[in-house]
């Protein structure tokens, strides 16, 4: 298609990078046995999603779940202590949000500046969102987010009916590959792999968001967004290649 290729451009700038001394503390070199800390970046990506939640509100899409993916391991053990740090940060952060905590707010709203400005809205031919317009939904957002954990040991599965729902879901495998998060917009993610096939699979935050194409953020480690920019670039390539093919009829 024409314009869909644009040499020399990264993009939109939607990926942030976890710092690598950051991984540790949610992969713990001790595997199955050790400890998991919540992150500061791990911590930002959380506050960006609920103001996502708030900023959806805002533009009247209040009937559409929400989803934030978290996948740093395949190991289940390490699922449920992620979220036994995860889920006391989120209730913390629904507190302060409710009584309307000034410190909090003031660090949400230089996040939500900068992040609007690294990413205009009017890209998407949608209007961008100011702080003040999103201020007004947080306070009942924290409380609106469910932590859930989704692999093959869970008995209760993830489930989209009744709602809309807002979940932050911790997992492995399942969300690597094949499930359905209903409206995700942040994905914090610290696994790769060196096959492309299943780094296709693994990239979950590709695809259609209408509405709210320029919210979705994700949070990697540095070799993962390079993984991917290498697995764009090769796609794009054999793109270019096949229509250059049927343009000379070979």
């Amino acid at each position: 298609l024409e314009g869909e290729y644009d040499d020399g451009t990264e993009g939109f700038d939607m990926i942030r990078k976890v710092p690598d001394a950051e991984v540790g503390l949610l992969r713990p070199s001790g595997g199955k046995g050790g400890n998991v800390s919540i992150s500061p970046s791990l911590q930002q990506a959380i506050r960006y999603f609920a103001m996502v939640i708030a900023a959806r509100r805002y533009r009247g899409q209040t009937g559409q779940s929400n989803t934030m993916l978290v996948h740093t391991s395949v190991l289940n053990s390490i699922h449920r202590k992620t979220e036994q740090v995860v889920a006391p940060y989120v209730t913390g952060l629904a507190a302060l949000l409710l009584k309307q905590d000034e410190p909090l707010l003031r660090q949400m709203q230089a996040e939500w500046t900068a992040e609007q400005e690294k990413v205009l809205s009017e890209q998407f031919d949608r209007s961008p969102i100011p702080f003040a317009h999103i201020a007004p939904f947080l306070s009942d957002v924290g409380a609106s987010i469910k932590v859930h954990v989704e692999n093959w040991t869970a008995v209760d599965r993830l489930d989209y009916s009744g709602g809309p729902h807002s979940y932050l879901v911790i997992g492995g495998n399942v969300l690597a590959r094949g499930l359905t998060l209903e409206g995700l917009s942040v994905s914090y993610f610290l696994r790769s792999s060196s096959q492309y096939d299943t780094l296709m699979q693994m990239g979950r935050w590709f695809g259609y968001r209408e509405g709210f194409e320029d919210l979705p953020r994700v949070w990697v480690e540095e070799r993962v967004r390079d993984a991917f920019f290498d697995l764009a670039t090769v796609e794009a390539e054999i793109r270019r290649d096949i229509a250059r093919y049927a343009e000379e009829e070979l």
